[in-house]
């Protein structure tokens, strides 16, 4: 008999003199974290009482874990996780991981001799992307600034101006034509499946203009590519599961969407189930199609994103679930100010749709309450005929249904489009698209392509909220115009000598090659910002910039030959090579009183007059002295005169007497007459 047989008849032998323990050994699930993340395995055993918990590093070193109850701190920085011992979980935290892979086993044993086994691999991410850098981009170029990891979930981006976008995948924005405004400190924040939380990253971005700066307006590509280390793929794992396979195709899905609390956790959560399975803790083979791609949960008031999976979390939010289909996070009491409010819950699957929704958390005493709903809606913007614009309302509340009110009074219905079929447009009618993320968060985001100048004015969004028979408003201020540049006046008055400033600007603040003038008396000048630039007398130039898109004159002493139709003329930066558009600004004499005379001469008259009525009430409540005793001899006077017209009276009466006697009746009685 060889080595090995020897050894496998041998641990035969000792497993049948030995007492009857049962060892059942368990394959986990794999983890995915970054360096700097908290580590936790939180792990039913299924032994009912346990007596031990430990768990064995990927270096071979076995190290208790003490239950909650008799000791929160162990060695290693590993402490205890799970609802105690009498519960029969066993579960870590880890604190400091160190990079690498391998494979972190939890082992339980119960009161009665048993023991399992559950091992998990885990995979953590050393940091190797650049948090900032710099690039340098020609001025009126179009640029995609991208930046953060290719394979990120999510993304929120900001630029110098403010808020961006928020998108799917990885960040970055499309510039039509860099300009002055796009200058400075872009920054980004990644959802990924390596990191708990929103990864940041910055971006300085530098706009040069150079003497050939026509030969440079070629299409410019920014990327900024982070390197990250190989991940382990995912591996076959055991399968639990109820009533036969699951589908891999779901008919239909429900989705749990709310909270529940233990004596020592709160624990939020949006777990999609199939809808032919009622029972909770199936575990779902990872090859199925159907699965959680990513869970991103956002705290109250948007003061936090998470981004959770099995085993990965921070030093205070940790993943909670036990299928993989659920979304959810748990954290430990008590409830922390930034905590109470509004959660939202996202659970993006793999068919492409988003569920979950609002999970309100409060604490049991709280008599405050939360505060109310508001609609947040997008910036007042305006944009060239034929540009897309957008519409965007939003409610901390899922939705039942969302409409919009063009201008003109017009109401359209929005409705959220399949995401599963073809129509990647999402549109809803021939001019509109939904861009949002669902009804379910609260969002009624709309894209209106092929803008006209009737669109111009105030976009009403109606919101009716879910559970609620009421409707909420937000409004969007909308402008259309006609060409790429707008007149920043069409028509001035301006008086002789007098300081008056007009000009044009670029609609989308694109940056401009030149800005010139023609004057009414058909005589053409440029002018810029620069200090050296010779402008005829009275004339100079205003406003922020070239590459902000401003082209304006000011006139010092306005004189006759200045009235009339200017022309504003300007040459746009972009890779198309677009040629010189201009428009009119009339500048006129004042005749008569001009309209903010009128208005002075208005705000005088009610002054004064609110002035007299002040001054006529005191003198009327606060008289002097000398007033006062002249109002005393008046009432003296008219209480005399009084008095003497009453004694008259009585005296009149006394001499005047009225007899009146009985009409006389004849023998044969009264006789009626008719009046």
């Amino acid at each position: 008999m060889d080595t090995a047989a020897a050894q496998v008849v041998l641990r035969v032998l000792l497993l049948l003199s030995s007492s009857p323990a049962t060892v059942v050994v368990l394959c986990g699930r794999p983890v995915w974290l970054t360096d700097g993340d908290t580590l936790y395995l939180r792990w039913q055993s299924g032994l009912g009482l346990l007596n031990r918990c430990s768990v064995v590093l990927p270096n071979g070193t076995e190290t208790t874990l003490p239950d909650a109850a008799a000791s929160a701190v162990t060695t290693a920085n590993l402490t205890y996780v799970g609802d105690g011992y009498q519960s029969g979980q066993c579960g870590l935290r880890a604190a400091s991981v160190t990079p690498g892979v391998g494979n972190w086993t939890l082992t339980a044993s119960s009161v009665d001799g048993r023991y399992d086994r559950d091992t998990s691999h885990v995979t953590c991410v050393a940091k190797q992307w650049p948090r900032s850098t710099t690039i340098r981009v020609p001025v009126g170029t179009a640029v995609n600034v991208t930046c953060g990891p290719p394979k990120a979930f999510y993304c929120r981006m900001s630029g110098p101006s403010g808020e961006v976008s928020k998108h799917k995948g990885q960040c970055w924005v499309y510039v039509k034509s860099v300009g002055s405004h796009h200058q400075d400190v872009w920054t980004c924040w990644s959802v990924t499946a390596e990191s708990a939380a929103e990864v940041q990253y910055t971006l300085r971005l530098h706009a040069y203009r150079g003497e050939q700066q026509q030969q440079l307006l070629f299409y410019y590509t920014v990327k900024l590519f982070y390197s990250f280390s190989c991940l382990i793929p995912l591996h076959k794992l055991s399968r639990v599961s109820l009533n036969g396979p699951s589908s891999s195709c779901l008919e239909g899905a429900i989705t749990e969407v709310g909270f529940d609390e233990t004596p020592t956790e709160v624990r939020v959560f949006c777990n999609v189930r199939e809808s032919n399975v009622t029972a909770v803790g199936i575990t779902v083979d990872p090859d199925d199609n159907f699965r959680s791609k990513y869970c991103r949960i956002t705290l109250p008031r948007d003061t936090k994103i998470l981004s959770l999976a099995y085993g990965r979390g921070t030093s205070r939010y940790s993943y909670h679930g036990t299928a993989y289909n659920d979304c959810g996070v748990s954290f430990a009491k008590p409830l922390r100010r930034s905590e109470i409010g509004r959660w939202k819950c996202m659970n993006a699957m793999s068919d492409d749709r988003v569920y979950g929704g609002f999970i309100v958390v409060v604490p049991p005493n709280n008599t405050k309450g939360i505060p109310p709903l508001t609609v947040t809606t997008s910036r007042s913007v305006m944009v060239p005929k034929g540009n897309t614009f957008h519409v965007e309302c939003s409610v901390h509340s899922e939705i039942d249904y969302c409409w919009l009110r063009h201008p003109n009074g017009t109401a359209i219905p929005v409705t959220v489009p399949d995401r599963t079929t073809d129509d990647f447009r999402n549109r809803i009618g021939t001019r509109y698209r939904y861009t949002g993320e669902g009804l379910s968060f609260g969002q009624c985001h709309v894209a209106i392509d092929d803008a006209s100048t009737s669109d111009t004015g105030a976009w009403l969004c109606s919101l009716g909220l879910r559970d609620d028979r009421r409707e909420m408003y937000g409004t969007v201020d909308i402008t259309v115009s006609e060409s790429v540049i707008a007149a920043r006046q069409e028509e001035l008055y301006a008086t002789e000598g007098s300081l008056v400033t007009l000009g044009c600007d670029t609609v989308e603040k694109q940056p401009i090659a030149y800005c010139r003038f023609l004057t009414p008396r058909l005589f053409g000048f440029a002018v810029d910002e620069k200090s050296d630039a010779r402008s005829p007398p009275r004339y100079a130039y205003s406003g922020q910039g070239l590459t902000a898109g401003h082209c304006g004159l000011s006139i010092d002493g306005v004189e006759d030959s200045d009235y009339g139709n200017w022309t504003c003329a300007v040459k746009i930066l972009d890779s198309s090579g677009s040629e010189e558009v201009s428009t009119t600004v009339i500048l006129r004499k004042p005749e008569g009183f001009t309209m903010i005379q009128i208005i002075g001469i208005v705000l005088c008259g009610t002054m004064i007059s609110i002035m007299s009525l002040f001054f006529a009430n005191h003198l009327i409540t606060n008289p002097s002295a000398k007033t006062r005793k002249k109002i005393e001899k008046l009432e003296m006077q008219l209480e005399a005169g009084e008095q003497g017209r009453r004694v008259g009276a009585r005296r009149a009466q006394t001499s005047t007497r009225v007899i009146r006697t009985q009409p006389g009746l004849s023998k044969q009685g009264s006789v009626p007459r008719r009046i």
